[in-house]
């Protein structure tokens, strides 16, 4: 058996065992609001990350659609934010996903040097582009591992 295998196994034994114990799946998974924060940021990355769109949220074609349908393949930074919250609603709760919303918010509000400014207003500036985006969540995560609230 080849190391990799052993670990994921161990792995999948660990989280049985710990589910057993009655823990809950989120606990198991990220075992501090910590972790559980960073992994909303990390899943909003993902999101910008595999499409864009400046607007909102858009299908594989181009049209505008709604973050939660099945067909939104393009997000913005606030569709995404959105989209994490209903992929992860059963395993972080509100609380959680809003303060990685607030770091996210606190980033944008630290860039610009503007206390007013939201992320709907800075994401929809003209001269906004996706690598913009990516910076903002990236310096958000860095922040939160490194134990800061990024005010």
């Amino acid at each position: 058996m080849d190391h990799k295998t052993h670990e994921q196994d161990s792995d999948l034994l660990m989280a049985y065992y710990a589910m057993q114990s009655g823990a809950s799946l989120a606990d198991v998974l990220f075992p501090s609001p910590e972790s559980q924060i960073t992994e909303v940021i990390s899943l909003v990355r993902r999101i910008v990350s595999g499409g864009w769109d400046k607007e909102w949220a858009s299908d594989k074609e181009g049209n505008q659609v709604e973050e939660w349908q099945d067909e939104a393949v393009n997000f913005n930074l606030l569709a995404a934010v959105l989209r994490a919250g209903y992929i992860l609603e059963d395993v972080v709760d509100i609380v959680v996903h809003s303060k990685a919303v607030a770091l996210i918010s606190a980033e944008i509000r630290e860039q610009t040097n503007s206390t007013g400014m939201n992320i709907h207003d800075w994401q929809t500036a003209p001269e906004r582009t996706k690598e913009d985006v990516l910076n903002i969540i990236d310096n958000a995560s860095e922040k939160m591992k490194a134990g800061s609230d990024g005010r």
